[in-house]
């Protein structure tokens, strides 16, 4: 019974293996399939509207190192000069210690996803030794670091050398863009052998022959030579890291001259500093953090639509963290904002910042799109074999702006030297957010860009308004074409802060300058024998030679019509006769 027993459980258990066991590998293979389509970079965009600058909206392209991939291959350059010592506490063993930390941490699978990360190992005292080439042998490294010993002089030149050397094998004959090359080099002293294996004091306080050797070989390692697939030399820069243990060299000249030499050795933002070499795990260690670079040559655009500009003052870029002291600046052209960084390391996040300010006669109103925003990187393309650029666009963003719809009339009025205006105002309810508060709108009117009319700004009341008036035009515009511009602002006031300016303009051109326009009556040429038979002819105007005034409406009465009166001070007649009666008659003409 027993082992029936037995074989039961042993058969539920292969039953639960056989039902489990291919969903598990689905599930695993299917993780693994989603990590590999990971994008190297997560994009990200926000639209804002300001809510202390009117008219202005703040945009964010955020871009977050999000999948490990690149090799990165690094040597250690060591310190192994008599000042380093040996034995426990010396910082020999400290430098030893550090470096199969960094060896630990830095081939891990979490540091290491391709497996294709690679450490080399260099030693120098008055000389240079390779202990290791490029490796990921992590227990032979461990071996051959361990069996590191002292020696004499400090040949930093020598030991930089010969990393390059290393790092230009490493990378000929690929064309691999993507792998990342690194120096971290160690000292605890001043440089004191040059080119030729000469000596230096090793008290100096001042640049010499020695230090610098060192400084000419870090520079040249900054970026490198390398002989690639083809034949082809391609440059590729190199991160040095530069690692000092103080211990020796006091507070002085000597300790400036060591960190001197040490500062334009390396290229990554600064000196990491160790007073007794204690301290050298956890500098490694963040120095291996530093090294998961996501992405190179980092392109970051963004476009606005014709509507907006780019105020030049208004770009900033800040980073989670930015341990080789990064400041890319924009570049503005037209409607484009630029940035170029170097690098972006594994979760760390950059946000590139640009305020876009919405044109005071923009035509936009409700919900609008910001879909050109774009990133590009160098990459390498595993199937082509080739270094390419990666394009990705950041995803679109919808943002609404509120409006006021405006119809403008202008004219001239009954008399030439008067300006009538009319303004309808309507509330355009296109946006849930943001939420209008209040709308203010003004006029003013223009002669040649010079304001000669300004009428004070009122608040709209309800969702649409008639705005009407009439003003006087100064005699010095009253000139046939002059174009009166009539522009009426609205300015929305935004709940919770924030405003938008919109103008709209029309231009009135003075067609009518305002002088009288006479027109007779037809047949007003009238005839008679005498002065009476004119007179009774011309109703309630007597024949007269000479000037009466009269008043405008009988004027209005003898002539056919007559425009612009507004301007006549009086109104006059004259008669005049030809001929004689009866022979050919009196005559009289308007």
């Amino acid at each position: 019974m027993e082992k029936d027993y037995f074989l039961l459980v042993k058969f539920q258990k292969f039953l639960l293996i056989a039902l489990f066991l291919p969903l598990l590998l689905a599930f695993t293979a299917n993780r693994v399939d989603a990590q590999q389509n990971e994008p190297l970079l997560k994009l990200s965009k926000t639209v804002k509207l300001s809510t202390t600058e009117c008219n202005t909206y703040e945009v964010t392209l955020t871009a977050k190192g999000n999948k490990l991939d690149r090799p990165v291959q690094t040597v250690l350059v060591i310190d192994n000069s008599s000042s380093m010592g040996s034995g426990n506490g010396s910082p020999l063993e400290y430098a030893k210690q550090a470096a199969i930390k960094f060896v630990e941490k830095f081939l891990s699978p979490a540091s290491n996803p391709s497996g294709q990360n690679k450490v080399a190992i260099v030693t120098y005292d008055a000389n240079a030794e390779i202990v290791s080439g490029m490796s990921n042998n992590k227990s032979l490294l461990i071996t051959k670091i361990g069996n590191i010993t002292k020696g004499s002089g400090t040949n930093i030149g020598a030991g930089v050398k010969k990393a390059r050397e290393i790092l230009q094998g490493a990378l000929g004959g690929t064309a691999r863009c993507d792998i990342v090359p690194n120096v971290v080099l160690l000292t605890d002293g001043v440089a004191t052998r040059n080119a030729n294996g000469e000596k230096c004091d090793h008290h100096s306080t001042s640049h010499n022959s020695c230090t610098r050797y060192a400084m000419e070989e870090g520079k040249k390692t900054h970026e490198i030579d390398v002989e690639v697939a083809g034949g082809n030399q391609e440059k590729r820069e190199t991160y040095i890291y530069g690692v000092m243990i103080t211990k020796w060299l006091g507070n002085g000249g000597e300790l400036a001259l060591a960190e001197d030499t040490m500062e334009q050795i390396q290229n990554t933002g600064g000196i990491h500093e160790s007073s007794t070499g204690q301290d050298l795990s956890s500098i490694y260690e963040s120095i291996a953090e530093n090294m998961k670079l996501i992405s190179k040559n980092v392109g970051t655009e963004d476009t606005v639509e014709s509507d907006f500009t780019i105020p030049s003052d208004g770009t900033s870029v800040t980073m989670s963290e930015n341990p080789f002291n990064r400041n890319p600046q924009a570049t503005i052209e037209g409607g484009k904002v630029k940035w170029n960084l170097e690098e972006i390391m594994y979760k760390q996040t950059v946000n590139f910042t640009y305020k876009m300010k919405l044109k005071e006669d923009a035509n936009l109103c409700g919900e609008q799109h910001s879909n050109k925003g774009k990133s590009s990187y160098d990459t390498y393309n595993e199937d082509a074999g080739t270094c390419e650029r990666d394009n990705k666009d950041f995803p679109n963003v919808i943002f609404c702006i509120p409006c006021v719809t405006k119809n403008i009339e202008i004219e001239q009025g009954d008399c030439a030297n008067e300006i009538k205006y009319k303004g309808i105002l309507t509330e355009n309810n296109a946006c849930k957010d943001p939420l209008i508060e209040t709308i203010n709108y003004k006029w003013d009117f223009f002669v040649d860009g010079n304001n000669i009319k300004n009428i004070p700004e009122t608040q709209l009341t309800g969702t649409s308004e008639v705005s009407e008036g009439k003003f006087d035009l100064d005699n010095q515009y009253l000139v046939k074409g002059t174009e009166v511009k009539a522009v009426l602002t609205t300015t929305i006031n935004l709940q919770g802060g924030g405003c938008l300016t919109n103008k709209k303009e029309k231009i009135f051109t003075i067609s009518d300058t305002g002088t009288p326009v006479l027109t007779c009556k037809s047949g007003a040429t009238l005839e008679g024998c005498g002065t009476d038979a004119l007179t009774n002819q011309l109703g309630n105007l007597p024949y007269s030679e000479t000037k009466k005034t009269i008043t405008e409406e009988q004027f209005k009465s003898a002539v056919e019509s007559i425009s612009n009166t507004c301007f006549i001070d009086k109104y006059e007649y004259k008669d005049s006769k030809t001929g004689t009666c009866p022979i050919a008659g009196f005559y009289a003409s308007c």
